[in-house]
């Protein structure tokens, strides 16, 4: 199981690397879901983006945590089966 410092921030696709800094900003460092984590370094943008959008319905801010699950959700994951 990776930790937050496994996260090679330069390495994330620019949308990935603004949402995460985006939550980082607001909730700092600590704060960052191990699940969002996971994810991330595993290309599964989808779903770090659901990740942000429910720790956005437990915290109160609904409106920015699916701003930035709307940036992840752009990027095709690295980690989806070939057509």
């Amino acid at each position: 199981m990776s930790n937050n410092k496994d996260i090679n921030f330069d390495s994330l696709p620019d949308n990935a690397q603004t949402a995460l800094f985006s939550f980082a900003y607001q909730n700092g460092t600590g704060a960052i879901p191990q699940n969002l984590v996971d994810k991330l370094v595993s290309g599964d943008y989808s779903g770090a983006a659901d990740v942000l959008t429910q720790y956005g319905k437990n915290n109160g801010y609904a409106d920015r945590r699916n701003a930035e699950a709307d940036l992840l959700r752009q990027l095709p994951n690295q980690n989806a089966p070939a057509d």
